[in-house]
């Protein structure tokens, strides 16, 4: 299913509307990297700002605005825009009443400027508490996504990894402890290859610990 289809179903289903900004976080964050032409990451205020501009692109959404990412890319551009001129202009939050606004195509959208940097989706918080986490482990979101398998028997190889490491307390202590895999058990244990282990590492360090911990929303994607 494309993503236009899947956006204004969205708007009335909050499970799909948490996958979504799950799925799309790399786009988010590109996108406020491209405007402030800096390096952004889950953990900067500016990122929070973001993905409440992604997901008020959700509710404002319609088919006859042409492509989602497009529509949501100029609503993430004008929300850090405002964002970053209340910044430069006061030191203290302030708040701002609704207004519309021009969605680029002649028609306008209500567009609320109060600052709600802490009303963030369940999922939105889940990746801002997991890019903290992973850091710990020297491991980034789109580290995770590099090293995540491509094809299904790898997947499942590597889903079979990550459910016994944490079915297991001691090995999964193992990897919160030592920050690593415990490779010699789970080549003992799980007969599974050292290249298989090397090549997803930083993708099964980081399921276990989204499996292990508070990350409801994020596990969904995983299996």
């Amino acid at each position: 299913m494309d993503l236009e289809t899947r956006v204004p179903m969205a708007q009335t289903d909050k499970s799909l509307r948490d996958d979504i900004i799950l799925e799309y976080t790399n786009f988010v964050l590109a996108c406020a990297s491209k405007i402030l032409k800096r390096h952004i990451t889950p953990e900067d205020d500016v990122f929070s700002v973001a993905v409440i501009a992604f997901d008020e692109a959700i509710t404002n959404y319609k088919p006859d605005k042409g492509t989602f990412l497009s529509f949501a890319g100029f609503v993430i551009k004008n929300r850090i825009i405002d964002y970053e001129r209340r910044e430069s202009k006061h030191k203290s939050s302030l708040p701002f009443s609704s207004f519309t606004r021009d969605d680029g195509e002649g028609d306008e959208f209500t567009f609320d400027t109060e600052d709600r940097c802490h009303s963030l989706t369940d999922a939105a918080m889940e990746i801002r508490f997991l890019a903290h986490e992973l850091d710990k482990y020297g491991i980034t979101l789109e580290d995770m996504g590099r090293s995540a398998p491509k094809f299904a028997s790898t997947k499942e190889e590597c889903t079979r990894i990550i459910k016994y490491i944490a079915s297991s307390m001691e090995l999964t202590s193992i990897i919160i402890q030592k920050k690593t895999l415990p490779v010699k058990r789970l080549l003992t244990e799980l007969g599974t290859g050292e290249k298989l282990l090397e090549r997803h590492r930083k993708y099964i360090i980081a399921a276990v610990i989204i499996l292990t911990g508070e990350y409801e929303s994020i596990a969904k994607m995983l299996f």
